[in-house]
């Protein structure tokens, strides 16, 4: 389980991937939720500045900010730096967080319905 993000994103998807990785799948937030958000930042990056408000804005200007950075860097210095994970070893997890898993893979959650 990834423990450090990517150096050049925004907070907000910063934020948003690290729910996604919560060692507990009952705090991770549902496809919809990501998929929503998601959309939300897609209407905000391609809506004109007259049409946002002052946080939608901001927000634009980050993801901006993170696709101008971004291609200036090296191949080898974003592999070395900004693009490395820190990862905490499958054998490292605790017992009770690896039976976590597997309750929640035995959970209603994922009960699927053939016709």
């Amino acid at each position: 389980i990834c423990t450090k993000q990517f150096r050049l994103t925004t907070d907000d998807y910063i934020k948003l991937s690290k729910q996604c990785m919560d060692k507990d799948p009952m705090k991770r937030p549902t496809a919809k939720k990501v998929y929503d958000q998601l959309q939300e930042w897609k209407i905000i990056l391609n809506g004109e500045h007259n049409e946002l408000n002052e946080e939608q804005i901001k927000i634009k200007n980050k993801f901006l900010e993170a696709d101008e950075i971004i291609p200036t860097l090296s191949t080898t210095l974003q592999k070395q730096q900004d693009t490395m994970h820190i990862c905490q070893s499958i054998n490292e997890l605790d017992i009770s967080e690896t039976s976590k898993l597997t309750d929640a893979m035995d959970s209603e959650i994922i009960n699927f319905k053939l016709p």
